[in-house]
Formats: structure tokens, sequence, C-alpha cells
């Protein structure tokens, strides 16, 4: 070990690459491209996240799966009736398909359930056993936001979403092919000073993401193991998921200037 004056300049492999990064919204943002094309304007809205009117709830979660079965996953909530039975499971999912839109660069999926039981959940937050007017709402704004606006309402009361019971933000930093670093939010703007209310919906979040990181490190197991290198395979349910993967890979051949090629619908 040797002594360096300090005036003298380090050498050059004790420098650390910077890049661009902007705090907002109670998360980091860093832009790991071109310095000169970082754009604050491109991050996302999540002004509800750190807002006084909404209280969240967040963590972290290391996931040995690639991001994009991360979004499969959050595009497709179908998967919450076998997935989730003791936390976002509930009755009317199957029998009420999802309405998928892409408007832009945003996919937009829509469920309305009437007259439904509720889920353990709404049950165990909104403290509710009756039937409900239930929404689930999904949006992927590419590359790495997935959003759910999920409500549950008196019967009759609304006829069109007002305000939701809940919004979950989920950021999906890829750290490679097959590792994922997964942040997520989940805010409300009622009972925001109820520490009770904070720590049921912390822990059966957690509950119900650890069920998910189970089936996406399972799927990426499979992937690796198969000698064949198959497609995935996509069914009716996964049509928000599938154009999901589309819309981020436009846009990866566009910032590549790669062609796309026709797909088919």
């Amino acid at each position: 070990m040797h002594a360096h004056s300090s005036g003298e300049i380090p050498p050059a492999s004790f420098r650390a690459r910077a890049f661009p990064a902007v705090e907002t919204y109670g998360f980091v943002f860093a832009w790991t491209g071109d310095p000169e094309r970082a754009d604050p304007a491109l991050i996302p809205d999540l002004s509800r996240n750190d807002s006084p009117e909404w209280a969240a709830v967040r963590d972290y979660i290391y996931v040995k799966g690639n991001y994009q079965l991360l979004i499969d996953n959050l595009m497709d909530l179908t998967h919450t009736l076998y997935v989730h039975k003791t936390t976002l499971s509930g009755p009317g999912v199957n029998e009420n398909a999802l309405d998928v839109t892409v408007d832009g660069d945003v996919v937009h999926g829509e469920r309305v359930m009437r007259n439904v039981d509720p889920s353990p959940i709404f049950r165990a937050a909104l403290g509710i056993n009756g039937k409900i007017d239930r929404w689930q709402i999904v949006e992927y704004h590419p590359p790495i936001l997935a959003v759910a606006i999920l409500a549950g309402k008196e019967p009759g009361t609304v006829e069109n979403l007002d305000v939701p019971t809940h919004i979950l933000y989920s950021l999906l930093t890829p750290e490679t092919e097959r590792t994922t670093h997964y942040f997520w939010s989940t805010v409300r703007c009622w009972a925001i000073d109820d520490p009770a209310v904070s720590k049921t919906y912390y822990d059966m979040t957690c509950v119900a993401f650890a069920e998910d990181v189970h089936i996406v490190e399972g799927q990426q197991r499979m992937i690796d193991d198969d000698p064949r290198g198959s497609a995935l395979a996509y069914f009716s349910h996964d049509k928000a998921a599938l154009e999901a993967r589309r819309l981020l890979t436009r846009k990866i051949r566009a910032e590549a200037g790669v062609a796309m090629p026709a797909l088919a619908t």
C-alpha cells in the first residue's frame, strides 16, 4: 500500500462511472444511456407515491428472473385466482374479460366485476364482507413501470371508477438477463394516518409478491432448462401482457435502429 499526497490525482482505475440521476416521487431514477440524452421529463408521474394526501407502503425484492416475466405477471391479474388465494383472489375475474387498449406508449387494461365477493385484502383493509363492485385497471409504461389501479365499491354506487381503493406501482430494474431489482409501492387516499391499515397492506402485499416471485423464478428456471429454447406460449388472458411485450420490443428495436417485423394479431 502506498501513501499519496492530498493533491495527487488518483489513477483512472480508482474512478467510478457516473450516471445522471434524479431523486423524485420516493424513488431514484438513473439514466444509463448517453448522458446528453438524459431527460427528466421522461420520468413517469408517480406523484401520489410521496403526496401528503396519500399513504404509501413500500419495499424491494431481489428476483432471480427476467424483468419481462414480472411484467407478464403484473399485466395478467387472472393469476390472482390461483397464486394469491389468501390475499388478492376473488370471484368474477375469469368471468369478466379484460378490455385491452394501446394508446401511444401505454398499454391499458380494464376489468369491471359487478356484485362479487371481496378479495381477502379488501375484507381485511376495508372491513367489508358483503358484495362489492370491483375494478382492476392495469397499465404498462415502458420500459419498466407497471401500475395496478384497484377498487372495491358498494354495489351500484358508481357507474365508473372514481377514486381507487389503492394503487400499486411496480418498477422493475433489470440487473442481468436473469435477475431483476423489484421496487414496489402501494398507495391509498383513505385512512392515511392509520398504521393498522398500513400494516395490513404491507403484510398482505409482501405475502402476495413472495408468491409471484416463486412463480416467476420457477418460470425462469424452466426457460433456462429448456434445451429447445421454445417460444413462450400466450393464451386469451395474456392479451395485455402480450401487448406490453410488443410495445417494449418496438421501442428497443427503434432505439437500436432495427426495423420491426409485422406481428400477427
